[in-house]
């Protein structure tokens, strides 16, 4: 699958629950560590899901609530 459809899935499935309501836009780097971070507190071995957290890295330039919803920005080019 190709790095940014795997962001932009990701996003769609688990984003809403690496950001909390509170929060302003936050940058996809940080959405990435938060990503890594659920991972290895339920158990799973992060390694496994490098790839993953770097597709978000490079591809979600934001994720956040505006007015209570959830929304995130896909970049068309890995930044």
């Amino acid at each position: 699958m190709e790095e940014k459809q795997l962001a932009e899935n990701i996003m769609k499935q688990v984003g809403s629950s690496l950001v909390n309501e509170e929060e302003s836009l936050l940058p996809g780097g940080r959405v990435a560590d938060r990503y890594l971070e659920r991972l290895s507190k339920a158990g799973y071995d992060i390694s496994r899901f490098f790839d993953c957290a770097d597709a978000i890295r490079h591809y979600v330039i934001c994720a956040g609530y505006v007015d209570g919803n959830f929304e995130f920005r896909i970049s068309e080019y890995r930044v």
